[in-house]
């Protein structure tokens, strides 16, 4: 039972991690308000020449876009000269290929989620009155590799931001879609660099709390349950 509680352990160590990004992920995908206030901070109603309201119909029309069944996505907005298709054809490729990734990270956050689950469920029966140290050990575990992870991607992304968002460009996707025109293609002039580096410190920040808030919680119940020295030891070595 010892080898199956160890292989349990090294998979939730290993999943804890990435259940708390995908789960985080998921959130800022699905934030319109995130949306709005990067649109607002980077002044893209400006740069676009599209309305506010217009750039609030995009968030919401990619959000649901994300959750629904279909291939392309078609959003029809209000621009200075009338109503048009906001996005070209490879624009709604890539969209395409972007919404892959996005049902990729739902998957992670529900396998992540079932293995997390399932080892809780598994110790609280097989040690029952112990399974906490069990379990604050391997949370401890998995919020420090949270936190060494979280560095090395914080320190990365400090040095040169542009090649860690180039390189995640050339690993996730099979094409060049992805290169679009900042003069005539949309996307890039309403999604920007600044966008995504913001993405990237908002899940970096609140996956390294939860980390840190899981980790002293586990420590410190720990520290309240180890078990107290015999009585006769003390006695003895008084």
């Amino acid at each position: 039972m010892k080898i199956v509680h160890a292989i349990a352990a090294v998979i939730f160590v290993l999943c804890l991690p990435l259940l708390l990004v995908s789960t985080n992920l998921r959130f800022i995908i699905n934030s319109a308000s995130f949306y709005t206030r990067e649109f607002d901070r980077y002044h893209i109603s400006q740069d676009t020449g599209l309305p506010r309201e217009e750039l609030g119909k995009v968030a919401r029309g990619m959000i649901v876009y994300f959750n629904n069944g279909d291939e392309f996505i078609h959003l029809t907005v209000q621009g200075p000269q009338g109503p048009f298709e906001l996005f070209k054809e490879k624009e709604m490729e890539h969209l395409k290929d972007v919404k892959g990734l996005v049902r990729l990270d739902y998957k992670v956050q529900g396998v992540t989620l079932a293995c997390v689950l399932a080892y809780l469920a598994f110790v609280l029966n097989w040690k029952r009155r112990q399974a906490w140290r069990y379990i604050g050990r391997s949370a401890m575990a998995g919020s420090a590799l949270t936190m060494v992870l979280l560095l090395a991607l914080g320190i990365t992304s400090a040095v040169d931001f542009n090649a860690v968002f180039l390189l995640f460009h050339l690993v996730s996707f099979t094409n060049l879609l992805w290169i679009l025109d900042p003069s005539t293609d949309y996307m890039i002039r309403i999604f920007t660099w600044q966008f995504f580096y913001d993405a990237v410190l908002l899940l970096a920040g609140a996956t390294l709390l939860e980390a840190l808030l899981i980790g002293g919680i586990s420590w410190w119940r720990l520290k309240g349950t180890k078990k107290p020295r015999h009585v006769g030891a003390k006695k003895r070595a008084s």
